[in-house]
């Protein structure tokens, strides 16, 4: 382990772009793009009247895996393990997982009721022995099963499904060299297969690099950099079909690059012609494919997505804020101001079919969380 830190550092430059941990709440203040902001229309007012609330231990709230149904499942840090509880909307909580050496964790999930998948990362025995993990969650049964595989990747990655099996994205330090390459893994065979594998030189700052992904059930996404020591960085989305070929690349200019792909990627949504990335800068940006290359619509510090990749009108919001914005069939944002009251501001916004949950913050108090329809925020 002392070796493979050595190389991290000797790589830390290009790990910076490759790497993606999960990105916590930033204290920095929203920093529109004045020219995106024709995109925005008028505000409208929405109360949380008849909204269900519960009370979340800021102390012990690790992170939101998912909204099921009408509740949510969370994971809360206790003395001696990670836990992973549902509560629905009117406060009970089960207990339906438990992790005794959890180290870190994505945002994403991929649930497949009554299955909810995610990945962490977890400690093996010897203190500095360890590896990322699949965690299956049975929220009927409470069934828990960990899938390991020890292959050196480093920890923290993404969760997503594709073509009926569990996707993610690794990276492995190989001396100067940066291996990165999208794994599928079927959890009916418990086999692996490893796709677009890249390496990348530390040395001579050369190389290609896949480090994000999601799908959208009929094609896989992928960022892919390519690298030259002369010519500089060209970045990419790859459009993937089920036999993991190319068959379509999107070119994401230098300005859209330097935004959104500079700091660690955290979070990568596509919805039809739509494509949203979020960074470790927290670093918003909403874009449209237009044939092949990424049109920017607008872009924002703090500007996020709620976590329900398959959602047809994904709903979007500014972390520390009350504003919520709903994307027409024009392109074009619309914000709904929220009636938050006694110092809270917004979080965190979830969402499953045609509920979502709304998680309120803040200094030093219990989080506040509503459960609401989403047609009282699109009325």
């Amino acid at each position: 382990m002392e070796q493979l830190m050595t190389k991290k550092n000797n790589c830390m430059a290009w790990i910076v772009t490759v790497y993606i941990i999960c990105m916590v709440l930033s204290s920095c203040s929203p920093n529109h793009n004045d020219n995106q902001m024709h995109t925005l229309s008028e505000k409208e007012l929405v109360s949380f009247d008849e909204a269900a609330m519960i009370s979340l231990d800021h102390h012990t709230l690790q992170n939101i895996i998912c909204m099921v149904d009408d509740g949510i499942l969370v994971s809360e840090n206790t003395t001696n393990s990670m836990k992973y509880i549902y509560i629905d909307s009117s406060g009970e909580r089960n207990i339906v997982g438990e992790i005794n050496n959890f180290v870190i964790s994505m945002k994403q999930s991929v649930l497949d009721y009554p299955y909810v998948y995610f990945y962490v990362g977890e400690r093996i025995n010897d203190p500095q022995d360890e590896m990322n993990v699949l965690v299956q969650l049975n929220l009927q049964t409470h069934e828990q099963i960990e899938y390991k595989y020890e292959d050196d990747s480093l920890l923290g990655i993404p969760t997503y499904v594709f073509n009926d099996k569990i996707v993610t994205i690794k990276n492995v330090v190989r001396d100067n060299t940066i291996e990165t390459y999208i794994e599928s893994f079927d959890v009916e065979t418990n086999t692996r297969n490893i796709y677009m594998k890249c390496e990348y030189d530390c040395n001579c700052n050369e190389g290609e690099a896949v480090y994000g992904l999601c799908s959208d059930g009929g094609k896989l996404y992928v960022l892919h950099d390519v690298c030259d020591a002369i010519k500089g960085v060209r970045s990419y989305i790859e459009v993937l079909n089920y036999d993991y070929e190319i068959c379509k690349s999107i070119y994401i200019s230098e300005d859209i690059h330097d935004y959104a792909l500079t700091s660690l990627v955290s979070d990568m949504q596509v919805l039809g012609e739509y494509v949203y990335i979020n960074n470790a800068s927290n670093n918003g940006f909403l874009g449209r494919i237009n044939e092949e290359v990424l049109q920017e619509i607008y872009r924002s510090n703090d500007f996020c997505i709620s976590s329900d990749a398959s959602s047809e009108c994904p709903l979007f919001y500014i972390r520390r804020s009350n504003t919520i914005f709903l994307l027409n069939d024009e392109g074009e944002l619309s914000a709904v101001d929220l009636e938050i009251k006694n110092g809270y501001c917004l979080m965190a916004v979830f969402s499953y079919s045609d509920s979502c949950f709304l998680l309120l913050y803040r200094d030093d108090s219990p989080y506040i969380g509503y459960f609401m329809k989403r047609d009282k925020l699109m009325n």
